[in-house]
């Protein structure tokens, strides 16, 4: 038996020969197929790639194999391969059915479509080792088919979208799609159409010509093409469509399968050839109709009183009617010539034939205005009111306007405007004249005021002394309300009061208020009372200086007006809104004389004019104020037994606060040098009289010049500094020491004047000035206003504007 193992290792070796040449065959098939060839592992990591992938995945496959299949899968089919990868790793047998469409990834990064065909592989015992798939690339596939839904899907919107009908019926003459928009619009429901013969869409009338289109189609004959018939189609309601259209046949290889109508809705068309046709009857009467109208047209131009013309775009004088002989000219001097010809150079801006051209408005008001020469050769004042006239395209062809004669308007308004100028010139003179006079009857009152007042404090003074000195202070505070209610009422109808909103105190308004007018009332005997009734947020925002004034005002006359009894003064906030009410056991007023006192230079009667004093202004002046406020004012009296006056003003709430200590009187430091400035020699003395007490250095100057010499040679603490000087005058002055006074650039200087308007004090602080005191002086402002000037820290530019 030594032979049998030569004659098995005989039959091994021829066995392995065989395996290798099938092997060698498979190889080759492998290698050289268009489709890729993989084989994986239960892993899913690949263990040969066939060559060709280099053509399908532009790798080659030395680099793939040894890689995870799922690596070169879209992540949106990793689910689908990874499970058949899972099942394999599992031990449970791969579904050999092909692959869907798969995207694997380029080596450029890009993704390929394609799909596997799987097939288990086994070893010797049976059990699967692996899967062998091939891999066919089905990109261009996928391409071809997303082009032909996309050109469906196109065509498909095409036809839904349509304007036109379009029908798509088979041999038979069954509608299998019809476009829903045009249906629709025509009142047809394509869901209703659709599945519906095609001749039921037919009148009764062209049945049989249908009958035998079909017929045609159904034999194969193809209809002529470019035939286009038109039929009525009857509609729901009595309505009726009239189609246009033509057929093309739908072929299925060589044989003809249904056909596609494009229909035209021609209703529109039809009606008009039908209303064309009855209109043609009628165009000669329109034509008379029209040469009737030209007619009356052209007898109401011939006949106008204005100016009718046309103008062509090159500005020549197309037609005038005959009222331009209003003018001196006959329409034939004018046709043909440019209309430049007659228009004043000075008018001419061409901004009306501008705005034709650019298809924009005609010019109105002011601009259309322009002076018309004469046929004399003088010149009138026109209006034109201009109107492009336009072709069938719209393009401006020519203008007509009308032209009206406005000299005597012209004429009349700029007579108006130098009313208006001499108006405000008067206004303006008022102004000034009643500054000017505000000024020199302050001056002397200054001295008058001033002077009682520090004669009125002298010890020893005799009783019958003492009682003209009274009277004269009396009458100088008299006439210094008069001034100020002047100047404020001028204000006001001039409209040059401006209000300065701040917070304050409404407990220390009223007390401040009835500290003014307590001396009065008691000197009368009166009981004298003041409140601030109900809840308020404490302080509140508004002009207090007017408030105050207005306030005062109503006090003062209620003083005034009261005999014996009380003045009672509430005030109130509710709701953003400040009440207040002056009520007094007075003379009362008639109803009838209550309604004048509130205008100017009103008296309830001349008699208590000369009883009780005053000009009138008061109540007028609080009126204006108030209404400045967006308030109202009024008043309530009953005559002999009193009046109630009241105001409201919005305001705002601004929040509470402590109330404040009251401060001490400053006293101005003794030893500090003052500079006093005035050419009046009586207001000098009285402000040194007024400042003696406090032991200053005073040094007195009569003018600008003198004042700026001094300043030259001595260093000061204070300057005060009037304004209306002879020579160099107070703002004059006070530039020159701000600008070239080394020892008192920066030492405060106050004006102290009779100029009191806010201009004017605004001018002071522009010079430099650092504050301004009124004329006539207040003691108590004057003192404090010097202490604490002196005591303020000198910083340049601080307290002043730069002058």
């Amino acid at each position: 038996m030594r032979w049998w193992p030569r004659l098995w290792a005989g039959a091994v070796r021829k066995e392995l020969e065989r395996l290798r040449e099938s092997e060698a065959r498979y190889r080759l098939m492998a290698e050289h197929a268009h489709d890729v060839i993989i084989e994986y592992d239960v892993a899913g990591i690949l263990r040969y790639v066939s060559p060709s992938v280099i053509g399908l995945l532009g790798y080659s496959a030395e680099e793939l194999v040894g890689t995870p299949l799922l690596s070169l899968i879209h992540p949106d089919n990793v689910p689908e391969i990874g499970e058949r990868v899972a099942m394999l790793s599992r031990g449970e047998p791969s579904p050999a059915e092909d692959t869907g469409d798969v995207r694997v990834q380029h080596k450029d990064g890009t993704w390929r479509w394609v799909q596997g065909r799987p097939a288990p592989m086994y070893d010797a015992d049976g059990r699967q080792i692996g899967v062998v798939s091939v891999i066919r690339d089905n990109t261009e596939r996928r391409r071809l088919e997303e082009q032909v839904r996309e050109s469906e899907q196109r065509y498909r919107q095409l036809a839904e979208q349509s304007a036109d009908l379009i029908v798509r019926y088979d041999v038979d003459g069954n509608v299998e799609f019809i476009s829903p928009r045009a249906a629709r619009q025509i009142g047809l429901d394509p869901d209703l159409v659709v599945g519906r013969n095609f001749r039921d869409l037919v009148p009764e009338g062209d049945r049989a010509r249908n009958e035998a289109f079909f017929a045609d189609l159904k034999a194969g004959r193809v209809p002529p093409q470019g035939d286009r018939n038109v039929w009525r189609t009857p509609l729901r309601g009595g309505r009726h469509v009239d189609f246009e259209g033509a057929t093309s046949p739908i072929y299925e290889g060589d044989r003809i399968i249904g056909a596609v109508a494009t229909l035209r809705d021609v209703t529109a068309r039809i009606a008009l050839q039908e209303d064309l046709a009855r209109e043609r009857s009628e165009t000669g009467k329109a034509l008379a109709r029209l040469r009737d109208s030209e007619a009356r047209y052209r007898a109401l131009a011939d006949n106008a009183t204005d100016v009718i013309a046309r103008v062509d775009m090159r500005g020549r004088i197309e037609f005038i009617s005959p009222s331009i002989s209003a003018f001196g000219y006959r329409p034939e001097d004018m046709i043909g010539r440019n209309n430049l010809d007659f228009i004043h150079p000075e008018d001419y801006t061409g901004s009306t034939r501008d705005a034709v051209l650019a298809g924009g408005a005609m010019p109105a008001g002011r601009e259309s205005q322009f002076r018309l020469r004469r046929a004399d050769g003088g010149w009138a004042w026109v209006q034109g009111t201009p109107a492009a006239i336009r072709d069938e395209t719209g393009k401006p062809v020519a203008v007509v306007t009308v032209l009206r004669d406005i000299t005597e308007q012209r004429r009349l308004e700029d007579e108006l405007r130098r009313k208006e100028a001499e108006a405000q010139g008067a206004v303006i003179a008022k102004s000034e004249f009643l500054a000017t006079m505000s000024h020199e009857i302050r001056t002397p009152l200054t001295a008058v005021v001033g002077f009682a007042g520090l004669l009125g404090k002298m010890q020893g003074l005799p009783d019958k002394a003492r009682v003209y000195v009274d009277r004269i202070a009396l009458s100088g505070e008299a006439l210094t309300s008069i001034v100020n209610n002047v100047l404020d009422f001028s204000k006001i109808e001039a409209g040059q009061v401006e209000l300065r909103p701040e917070p304050f105190d409404l407990q220390v308004f009223v007390e401040e208020a009835l500290g003014v007018v307590h001396d009065s009332a008691e000197a009368k005997g009166l009981k004298l009372t003041g409140e601030v009734a109900g809840p308020n947020p404490g302080r509140v925002l508004a002009d207090a200086g007017r408030l105050r004034q207005v306030v005062l005002n109503l006090l003062t006359n209620a003083i005034k007006f009261t005999h014996q009894g009380e003045v009672t003064l509430n005030v109130r906030y509710r709701r953003g809104e400040l009440l207040v009410s002056v009520t007094d056991t007075g003379i009362g007023i008639a109803p009838e004389a209550a309604t004048r006192l509130f205008q100017r230079f009103s008296q309830v009667d001349s008699s208590n004019a000369r009883r009780f004093g005053g000009a009138g202004l008061g109540l007028a002046i609080s009126r204006g104020l108030v209404e400045l406020m967006g308030g109202e004012i009024g008043v309530e009296s009953v005559e002999g037994q009193g009046s109630r006056f009241w105001f409201r003003a919005p305001v705002e709430a601004a929040g509470t606060r402590r109330r404040p200590a009251e401060p001490e009187t400053a006293k101005p430091p003794a030893g500090a040098r003052v500079l006093v400035v005035d050419d009046a020699r009586a207001n000098r003395e009285l402000i040194m009289a007024l400042l003696d007490p406090f032991e200053l250095q005073l040094t007195e100057a009569s003018d600008g010049l003198e004042a700026l010499e001094a300043t030259r040679r001595t260093t000061f603490d204070l300057v005060l500094m009037d304004l209306q000087m002879p020579g160099l005058d107070g703002i004059a002055a006070t530039r020159a020491i701000r600008g070239g006074s080394e020892l008192n650039r920066d030492t405060p200087i106050l004006a102290v004047s009779a100029s009191v308007q806010p201009s004017d004090v605004e001018a002071c602080r522009q010079a430099g000035m650092d504050d301004h005191i009124g004329k006539p002086i207040s003691a108590r402002e004057l003192v404090g206003k010097v202490a604490h000037w002196i005591g303020a820290p000198q910083d340049p530019g601080s307290q002043r504007a730069a002058g």
